[in-house]
Protein backbone atom coordinates (compact mmCIF):
# COMPACT_ATOMS: atom_id res chain seq x y z
CA UNK A 1 0.00 0.00 0.00
CA UNK A 2 1.03 3.74 -0.92
CA UNK A 3 1.57 6.52 1.53
CA UNK A 4 1.50 10.43 1.39
CA UNK A 5 4.92 11.53 3.22
CA UNK A 6 3.73 13.91 5.57
CA UNK A 7 4.81 17.70 5.88
CA UNK A 8 6.91 16.57 7.61
CA UNK A 9 8.82 14.45 5.71
CA UNK A 10 9.33 16.86 2.58
CA UNK A 11 10.85 18.95 4.83
CA UNK A 12 13.35 16.98 6.29
CA UNK A 13 14.20 15.93 3.09
CA UNK A 14 14.66 19.80 1.90
CA UNK A 15 11.20 20.27 0.04
CA UNK A 16 9.73 23.51 1.05
CA UNK A 17 7.78 23.59 -1.48
CA UNK A 18 5.76 20.48 -1.12
CA UNK A 19 6.38 20.88 2.93
CA UNK A 20 4.39 24.47 2.29
CA UNK A 21 1.81 22.87 0.02
CA UNK A 22 1.01 20.24 2.50
CA UNK A 23 0.48 22.00 5.22
CA UNK A 24 -1.47 24.60 3.65
CA UNK A 25 -3.58 22.07 2.17
CA UNK A 26 -4.14 20.46 6.12
CA UNK A 27 -4.77 23.63 7.61
CA UNK A 28 -6.89 24.64 5.03
CA UNK A 29 -8.97 21.34 5.25
CA UNK A 30 -9.42 22.34 9.16
CA UNK A 31 -6.41 21.00 10.97
CA UNK A 32 -6.01 23.23 13.67
CA UNK A 33 -2.62 21.37 15.08
CA UNK A 34 0.06 24.09 15.57
CA UNK A 35 2.50 21.79 14.37
CA UNK A 36 0.91 22.50 10.62
CA UNK A 37 1.09 26.93 10.92
CA UNK A 38 4.89 26.40 12.72
CA UNK A 39 5.68 23.92 9.45
CA UNK A 40 3.83 26.24 7.43
CA UNK A 41 5.63 29.08 8.18
CA UNK A 42 9.22 27.30 8.27
CA UNK A 43 8.91 26.12 4.64
CA UNK A 44 7.83 29.56 3.59
CA UNK A 45 10.86 30.66 5.40
CA UNK A 46 13.29 28.38 3.40
CA UNK A 47 11.31 29.35 0.14
CA UNK A 48 12.39 33.32 0.61
CA UNK A 49 15.28 32.53 1.60
CA UNK A 50 15.85 30.67 -1.73
CA UNK A 51 13.78 33.56 -3.69
CA UNK A 52 16.31 35.86 -2.41
CA UNK A 53 19.37 33.62 -3.30
CA UNK A 54 18.11 33.20 -6.55
CA UNK A 55 16.48 36.08 -7.77
CA UNK A 56 19.60 38.64 -6.68
CA UNK A 57 21.82 36.24 -8.46
CA UNK A 58 19.43 36.65 -11.82
CA UNK A 59 18.93 40.64 -11.63
CA UNK A 60 22.33 40.92 -11.27
CA UNK A 61 22.95 39.64 -14.92
CA UNK A 62 23.02 41.60 -18.00
CA UNK A 63 20.47 39.31 -19.88
CA UNK A 64 16.81 40.62 -20.08
CA UNK A 65 15.58 37.12 -19.86
CA UNK A 66 17.32 36.62 -16.31
CA UNK A 67 15.51 39.74 -15.52
CA UNK A 68 12.14 37.35 -16.65
CA UNK A 69 12.90 34.87 -14.67
CA UNK A 70 13.84 36.54 -11.46
CA UNK A 71 10.30 38.13 -12.02
CA UNK A 72 8.09 34.86 -12.45
CA UNK A 73 10.00 33.38 -9.89
CA UNK A 74 9.08 36.17 -7.21
CA UNK A 75 5.81 36.02 -8.86
CA UNK A 76 5.47 32.13 -8.07
CA UNK A 77 6.74 33.40 -4.08
CA UNK A 78 3.50 36.02 -3.97
CA UNK A 79 1.27 33.45 -5.36
CA UNK A 80 2.18 31.27 -2.03
CA UNK A 81 2.29 34.10 0.30
CA UNK A 82 -1.78 34.93 -0.52
CA UNK A 83 -2.61 31.61 -0.91
CA UNK A 84 -0.93 30.81 3.09
CA UNK A 85 -1.55 35.07 4.18
CA UNK A 86 -3.98 33.66 7.03
CA UNK A 87 -1.49 31.00 8.19
CA UNK A 88 1.61 33.01 7.79
CA UNK A 89 3.76 35.44 10.07
CA UNK A 90 3.26 39.18 9.85
CA UNK A 91 6.98 38.76 10.48
CA UNK A 92 6.51 38.42 6.32
CA UNK A 93 4.94 41.47 5.30
CA UNK A 94 7.33 43.65 4.91
CA UNK A 95 9.90 41.65 2.67
CA UNK A 96 7.19 40.32 0.65
CA UNK A 97 6.28 43.88 0.10
CA UNK A 98 9.72 45.07 -0.95
CA UNK A 99 9.52 41.52 -3.51
CA UNK A 100 6.10 43.59 -4.81
CA UNK A 101 7.92 46.43 -5.12
CA UNK A 102 10.89 45.03 -7.29
CA UNK A 103 8.35 43.08 -9.51
CA UNK A 104 6.70 46.45 -10.38
CA UNK A 105 10.17 48.10 -10.91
Amino acid sequence: MFSCASPQKHFKNGNYEKAFTESLKDLKGGKKDRKFKTLLNKSFNELLKTNRTETASLLNSNHIEDWDLAYLKNEALLEHYGNGRTFLDNSFDSTLGLIETENEE
